[in-house]
């Protein structure tokens, strides 16, 4: 768990602000108090941050350049 999360921490970090104003542009014109849109922002942010990294940036090479990763370790074949 260490090394996976150590492996995200930055490319999350990146991401993570765009996603943040994203969906806050969306959720702030809402009839809704401040706390459950708090709450959306938070855990959506979270979420798709995380997506984001799991599914796009972790499983390319090219976007692992980008955002400054090893390349992925080769599949070893039994």
């Amino acid at each position: 768990m260490l090394r996976y999360t150590s492996e995200a921490a930055f490319p999350v970090y990146i991401v993570h602000q765009t996603v943040i104003v994203g969906i806050a542009y969306v959720v702030v014109g809402w009839d809704m108090r401040v706390w459950p849109k708090f709450a959306i922002a938070m855990l959506g942010s979270f979420a798709i941050s995380l997506g984001l990294y799991e599914y796009v940036i972790r499983r390319t090479d090219a976007t692992r350049f980008l955002f400054g990763m090893r390349h992925r370790p080769l599949e070893r074949v039994r």
